[in-house]
């Protein structure tokens, strides 16, 4: 799903998206829209089915994170530029079996790069929702391996502040299929710690940019397979949450 959390990190290529030429590309909108309404009737029937039974589990994770600091060589201070990321994830879960559950997933994030001298600040707003299946693979005492499959399909908006002076810098919306790994620590028969291992992910995902937000007829169109350990802007990311039985 989008998230912020790693934001801080690509905040500067993402500008560099906004400003370069682009190629329009047919018929995207029209796939968007399909997409939209699909993905939207799949999780209406999810709800409907989990709302008929009481084998039901709710959970999530929320993190926060900022960096920033100062440069000095002794007599002068510069201040380095500060970035900031927010992320909220609940979701819902129904139990089909002891080892198999499915449920649904949303998500909401922000995230700002800001510079003093000149002042300057890039801010993003994402959201996403997903569909997602779990298989308990291993299980050991109080620990167990999970498998995490999940169809996702969120969106996020831009913009820069310069000189007090506000420009949107465009949207862009995120389709995918991702697979990865879950850690999971019982703490109580209803309560348990979570880790999903995303440095492992494996994944197709489709983004489409829109880095006019005058013209949303101009659009870029990324897709392709990847695999998170490979991914240089987060080599080692780990997201903790909880989950809590009904």
């Amino acid at each position: 799903m989008l998230t912020v959390n790693s934001f801080c990190k690509e905040v500067a290529n993402d500008g560099a998206k906004m400003n370069v030429g682009t190629r329009s590309v047919s018929g995207t909108g029209k796939k968007n829209q399909m997409r939209k309404k699909v993905f939207g009737l799949l999780v209406f029937a999810f709800l409907t089915m989990m709302a008929s039974n009481a084998q039901i589990y709710v959970g999530g994770s929320m993190d926060f994170s900022t960096s920033g600091g100062s440069d000095s060589d002794g007599t002068t201070t510069t201040d380095k530029p500060t970035t900031s990321g927010f992320d909220f994830s609940p979701m819902v879960g129904y139990e089909l079996s002891d080892v198999m559950s499915a449920g649904v997933r949303f998500s909401i994030g922000s995230g700002a790069y800001k510079e003093k001298d000149p002042e300057f600040k890039y801010s993003v707003t994402n959201w996403g929702m997903g569909l997602f299946g779990r298989y308990q693979a291993l299980e050991f005492g109080n620990f167990s391996l999970l498998a995490h499959a999940e169809l996702s399909f969120g969106g996020s908006s831009a913009s820069s502040t310069f000189g007090g002076t506000t420009t949107k810098q465009g949207s862009s919306s995120t389709f995918g299929f991702n697979v990865y790994p879950v850690v999971s620590y019982n703490l109580t028969d209803r309560i348990s710690i979570q880790a999903a291992i995303e440095f492992l992910e494996l994944g197709f995902n489709s983004t489409t940019l829109r880095p006019d937000p005058d013209d949303t007829k101009i659009k870029e169109t990324t897709s392709g397979f990847d695999f998170g350990v490979n991914n240089e802007w987060r080599p080692f990311s780990v997201s903790v949450g909880f989950v809590f039985k009904l």
